[in-house]
């Protein structure tokens, strides 16, 4: 089985060593840099299928760093590490990152989300690579337990002239909007079992303002959109167009 080409960048030995010795043990053949510039000339040499960065680095930014790396290789996986992470900072990241750490971090956890992120960022491809129609979506699921914000969400869906279904629609709803509240580890595991085998599945994320665990779920969602309590009208007619999918990937060659 070959090992997973894994690029890591932290500026400090302790952490290289650490990641290198766990990643090395679990699949990964890693190459390890201490800096931003030397991780920019890295990627642009090689398409890695991770990049593990840390987020604050001597010279350019983590997330420099990572937006590089998405814009140069759109398949690699791409998780940060941070020492002090805030949900404005995760939202900044949505659609770069596929996942979002703060230290200290538990190694075995890491290991197990890594190859999470992994599988989804192949599954989407491998999706996406199917060239399946996007056809405009009919049905949201809602996962939203707050009988208020429920009444709005579907208010503006029916005028946007989609239906809404509650949570026993995720597989086989179009899209889906998901509460922080209605949120837990095993809905987020259906979504991106759905992901992994749609080309297309659109996801909005709810959460109290500056909650650093709604942002994660919109990063590690690839949300197309991040609001917060309490819904205001206009924002979420807007985030809600946004499930509509902006192109469409070629049809196959009669």
């Amino acid at each position: 089985m070959s090992r997973i080409p894994t690029l890591v960048v932290d500026d400090d030995a302790t952490m290289r060593l650490l990641l290198e010795r766990l990643l090395s043990r679990v699949g990964y053949a890693v190459t390890t840099v201490t800096n931003g510039t030397d991780a920019l000339a890295a990627i642009d040499k090689t398409p890695w299928d991770l990049v593990l960065t840390d987020k604050n680095l001597p010279d350019l930014s983590g997330v420099e760093v990572a937006r590089h790396a998405r814009t140069r290789w759109p398949g690699t996986t791409i998780v940060m590490v941070t020492g002090f992470a805030t949900a404005e900072s995760a939202t900044g990241l949505m659609g770069v990152l596929d996942d979002y750490f703060e230290k200290p971090m538990v190694l075995d956890e890491l290991a197990r989300r890594l190859g999470q992120a992994l599988s989804r960022r192949r599954g989407r491809a491998a999706a996406a690579g199917s060239h399946q129609a996007f056809p405009p979506p009919a049905v949201v699921a809602v996962l939203e337990p707050d009988p208020e914000a429920r009444a709005l969400i579907i208010a503006v869906l029916e005028a946007e002239g989609l239906a809404a279904a509650g949570p026993e629609a995720i597989t086989t709803a179009d899209a889906l909007i998901l509460s922080e509240k209605a949120s837990s580890e095993a809905i987020e595991r259906a979504i991106w079992e759905q992901q992994a085998t749609r080309a297309e599945y659109p996801v909005l994320v709810i959460s109290r303002p500056h909650s650093l665990r709604g942002a994660q779920s919109a990063v590690t969602l690839w949300a197309k959109a991040l609001l917060t309590y309490p819904l205001d009208r206009e924002a979420l007619s807007a985030a809600v167009k946004q499930l509509r999918p902006a192109t469409a990937p070629p049809a196959p060659s009669a």
